[in-house]
């Protein structure tokens, strides 16, 4: 089946509409639309797959999180404080 390219415009009204929609399902309707999904992209051949090293960083990632090597929401907020850059003011910008 060739894929189709939806233009920007409609796919962002389309997940806008998605959104605004399934926002008051109950959570029953919610997990069934999100196995929906899965289905059509097994169907179609349309999941992402993980290339080896993508897979080999997933499984270090999960091994430090069971063995408790993981920042704490303090640290990482911490780290953001030290380490972001500020913000240009686009308008403010000189350009020399």
């Amino acid at each position: 089946m060739k894929k189709r390219a939806i233009p920007r415009k409609d796919f962002e009204w389309l997940m806008e509409a998605i959104g605004e929609r399934a926002r008051t399902y109950p959570s029953e309707a919610f997990d069934k639309l999100f196995r929906s999904m899965d289905e059509i992209e097994r169907k179609f051949g349309l999941q992402y797959r993980p290339t080896k090293s993508e897979r080999a960083a997933i499984d270090k990632s999960l091994r430090d999180v069971r063995s408790g090597r993981i920042a704490t929401e303090k640290e990482v907020a911490e780290l953001f404080r030290r380490f972001r850059r500020p913000r240009v003011n686009k308008d403010n910008a000189s350009h020399t």
